[in-house]
């Protein structure tokens, strides 16, 4: 199939198998997860230290384990940086230095390791991404950008 330059095709339900479930749903819909495989949870947390109870209970009560949990508007800043460990992942973030809100995390298995994609991590006036190389899943190296 060919696709013109056409953003309304692009951005076409039929080009998108996104959906979007609440907290309730999550359980049905993750029931042939496994620990082979590569599972990831992308959550808009609106302030890590008002939420994250609400994360940590949310993942106590999973069956299933996330090898990767991006998180997006953290509100962290360098004095709390270290405030929101998960058991059995290693942290990393970006935050914001010169205003309140934004910035990103990814919560990755410890049984994986990652550097930071240096070169693809930032944060600019309407933007932040944080990117990391991650190696440990076969013979697989491969990058994860939380944006």
């Amino acid at each position: 199939m060919i696709y013109e330059d056409n953003e309304s095709e692009l951005y076409s339900p039929a080009h998108c198998n996104c959906i979007y479930i609440d907290e309730n749903e999550l359980e049905s819909f993750l029931p042939t997860c496994s620990a082979s495989n590569l599972n990831l949870l992308h959550i808009n947390c609106r302030s890590m230290n008002k939420n994250f109870d609400k994360l940590q209970n949310l993942l106590d009560t999973m069956k299933a384990k996330f090898t990767i949990i991006a998180v997006t508007e953290t509100w962290l800043s360098k004095t709390t940086d270290e405030l929101y460990n998960l058991e059995g992942y290693n942290f990393t973030n970006i935050s914001r230095t010169d205003k309140k809100g934004g910035g990103v995390a990814l919560y990755i298995d410890t049984s994986l390791s990652f550097t930071v994609v240096r070169n693809l991590t930032f944060i600019r006036d309407n933007l932040e991404c944080l990117c990391v190389t991650i190696t440990g899943i076969g013979k697989l190296e491969i990058t994860i950008g939380c944006i």
